[in-house]
């Protein structure tokens, strides 16, 4: 045998790695419901700090819970929104339906099925003490917020009197195993002019409507001058999504025929790829539009944080990957990041807040799961890598569809995890919040960076740091894959109390004849309901194999 060696990973704030094989210094190669800005200890269904130690982020390899809130959805959920004069979470399902979340419950409430009344999710957001609903043809909303709401269920058409909207068949993002989830079609912006603006396309012809009001009674209850065909897109041109910069609006474009969704995915050129239109809102007609610089076909979600506009794209509907861009001027966008694995989020998936972005996707590495990746981490400065931090309470063919980050009366700053929705490919759908009463750590994978040996080699010690002494609610399963995954999948000692006693802070184990012909990587996949944190520096020592 050769002299013995050591590898060390010292730390995790480098985020997921581009590539399989090769990754820069504290990047790993995959994780699920892997958070290092979460603070090192807590009971999952509290804040419970022991100490004041642990109250700033750990940096280490941290799980975090998931919970599927109680009640009954039975449509894919496409939006959730907060609003001025309430603590209530409103979420819209693809059908219609309008549930209710209070941060930290148990279960959400079904507030009324606009389904069964005019049809269609397409749309939701608060404006002016009211939250808007944009169902296939119509405009309903609920509120006064600030009183005693109530539905009208025909707002748009009926007390405004203005024309129906047009349903559309939009594009979709399919799962694995064939079940398509199509963009919503009237997608709904509340601007800085003091405006609610609605994404519609009439006789092939895109367009914004706006919704303006005042008060006489209560804030809202005037309509004082909502028009509709405010801005005219051209033919052709479907409206996504729309988004605020500064005083602007961007608005996400996808070229289509008259009849179809589609997005000629099968022509690989300039004349298909995606637009999008920049408007002051005084103008009669768009300000500027870019035409052949976007590199995708299919735009799907936009988000402005901190003045940075992020787009999110497909090369086509219905295809694996999706890319993260950010607009940098003029007819220029910067690629941030990218997947060949997930799908694009919907645009009310994504979410940020300083110096992070959040968006809802699916993934297959390291397990199929619906998920939501942060760009950076919660606590400014600390990273700027891609992460995976929250994870769907169940793991399957799913995706996560709507995404909201929002605070609560009992969690503080390093406690903002999201409320999301999930849905797959067998018709279950899922309102989550990993803060919820009754979360557990079922769902949370991390991958180390795959270890290039380069030849034949026997792997004989290895060292795992615990934050705090294992209890009867933990169960962490740990896994060497060797080759590329081709080769032996060593499972090794599970970390219970069990097997490892209620006092060790540091597990260390000595395997017998682990060995690989090149490379390795190693696993954690934990269980239980309480988030015990590995910490660093894990440190595994292998001797070389020589060649014979």
């Amino acid at each position: 045998m050769g002299d013995r060696l050591q590898i060390r990973i010292d730390s995790v704030l480098g985020g997921h790695s581009r590539t399989t094989h090769f990754g820069s210094q504290g990047q790993f190669r995959a994780s699920v419901g892997i958070d290092p800005g979460s603070p090192i200890q807590g009971a999952v269904n509290s804040p419970l700090l022991s100490s004041k130690y642990n109250m700033k982020p750990s940096g280490l390899i941290r799980p975090t819970p998931s919970f599927a809130l109680n009640g009954t959805i039975n449509q894919a959920p496409l939006w959730m929104r907060g609003a001025r004069s309430t603590t209530t979470i409103f979420a819209l399902g693809a059908s219609g339906s309008v549930y209710s979340i209070a941060r930290g419950a148990s279960s959400f409430t079904a507030l009324n099925d606009l389904g069964s009344t005019t049809g269609g999710g397409n749309g939701l957001e608060y404006y002016d003490n009211y939250m808007y609903i944009a169902t296939n043809t119509d405009i309903a909303r609920y509120g006064p917020l600030d009183g005693t709401p109530k539905f009208t269920f025909n707002y748009w058409t009926g007390v405004l009197g203005l024309a129906a909207l047009e349903s559309n068949q939009y594009p979709g993002l399919q799962l694995a195993a064939g079940a398509a989830i199509a963009l919503p079609n009237h997608a709904m912006h509340r601007h800085s002019d003091g405006k609610l603006y609605i994404a519609d396309m009439i006789g092939g012809v895109g367009f914004l409507h706006y919704i303006k009001t005042t008060k006489t009674s209560v804030e809202g209850d005037t309509n004082s001058g909502s028009t509709a065909q405010a801005l005219r897109l051209g033919v052709g041109m479907a409206p996504i999504c729309i988004e605020s910069l500064g005083s602007n609006l961007a608005v996400a474009l996808y070229e289509r025929d008259s009849t179809s969704s589609s997005t000629n995915s099968g022509i690989r050129g300039r004349s298909n790829r995606a637009k999008i239109a920049f408007w002051d809102t005084i103008s009669q007609n768009f300000n500027s539009i870019t035409w052949v610089e976007f590199p995708d076909a299919l735009i799907t979600a936009m988000k402005n944080v901190n003045g940075t506009l992020y787009v999110f794209s497909s090369p086509a509907e219905n295809v694996d990957g999706f890319r993260v861009s950010r607009y940098v001027g003029g007819s220029t966008f910067e690629e941030v990041w990218s997947s060949e694995e997930g799908l694009s989020p919907l645009a009310g998936g994504v979410d940020g807040v300083s110096s992070r972005l959040i968006f809802g996707s699916s993934t297959q590495i390291p397990k199929q799961t619906a998920c939501v990746y942060s760009l950076g981490l919660a606590a400014n400065g600390l990273s700027n890598g891609i992460f995976c931090p929250f994870v769907g309470a169940t793991s399957g063919d799913k995706m996560a569809t709507c995404v909201i980050l929002s605070a609560s009366a009992t969690y503080g700053k390093g406690w903002d995890y999201p409320l999301f929705g999930t849905s797959d490919a067998s018709a279950t759908f899922t309102l989550e919040d990993p803060l919820g009463s009754g979360g557990a750590i079922s769902n949370s994978v991390f991958w180390s960076l795959l270890f290039r040996i380069g030849q034949r080699f026997k792997i004989t010690k290895i060292r795992i740091p615990l934050v705090e002494p294992l209890n009867g609610n933990i169960s962490v399963a740990v896994k060497v894959y060797t080759d590329d995954g081709f080769g032996t999948a060593y499972t090794l000692t599970p970390l219970t109390s069990a097997n490892f006693g209620t006092t060790q802070r540091t597990i260390i184990y000595h395997p017998q004849n682990l060995t690989g012909e090149s490379n390795f990587w190693l696993e954690f996949d934990w269980g239980g309901n309480y988030p015990v944190v590995i910490g660093l520096p894990i440190t595994i020592e292998y001797e070389p194999i020589p060649d014979d």
